[in-house]
């Protein structure tokens, strides 16, 4: 939103060729192995060409990094960090690292799982418990954040006296499935 421009919109969609054409490629090298057919002729040459035409279209070096879609902004190589700075969420970084234990799978994580005798208790990592009070679930926050990216998009593209009406219909559907999930 800092940043909002056509230009960077359709640099962040273009950018996602890289990605498809790393999965596309990554999948011929081993389509044999896995005893797959290959992708069909014309959906390679659509990918190869699509990719060509990004290749020519942005700077030198615009599928090299993660972040390099934003190059045109920084005066330096682009990273999650110098992102995360640029647009000041920065100050996130403590809970996120602190969150990512509890959401991701780790080594350290499995500790929280030992039973009385030291073990690590297969039973209880499985189970299922939703109900959790006693400490805010990192989903709490991203969602929050989507909730108030969403309204600014609304707002965006809304028009002036259909903006109330848009964000009460985002509303019902974000409680309707929040209700069943």
């Amino acid at each position: 939103m800092k940043e909002y421009s056509n230009e960077l919109t359709n640099r962040f969609i273009d950018f996602s060729n890289r990605d498809l054409k790393r999965r596309v490629d990554s999948f011929m090298k081993r389509y044999q192995e896995l005893r797959f057919q290959p992708l069909e002729e014309n959906i390679l040459k659509e990918i190869d060409s699509l990719t060509k035409e990004m290749e020519d279209k942005y700077e030198k070096g615009f599928f090299k990094d993660d972040y390099s879609w934003a190059a045109k902004w920084f005066d330096e190589r682009v990273t999650f960090r110098s992102l995360e700075k640029y647009t000041e969420m920065e100050r996130y970084r403590p809970y996120y690292i602190w969150a990512s234990g509890f959401s991701h799978p780790n080594f350290e994580s499995l500790t929280d799982f030992k039973n009385v005798k030291g073990s690590v208790d297969l039973d209880e990592i499985i189970e299922q418990d939703i109900d959790k009070q006693n400490f805010i679930d990192p989903m709490q926050l991203t969602l929050a954040v989507m909730h108030e990216v969403n309204n600014h998009i609304l707002y965006l593209y809304s028009v002036d006296n259909e903006y109330p009406t848009n964000l009460l219909m985002f509303k019902k559907v974000y409680d309707r499935l929040q209700k069943e999930l």
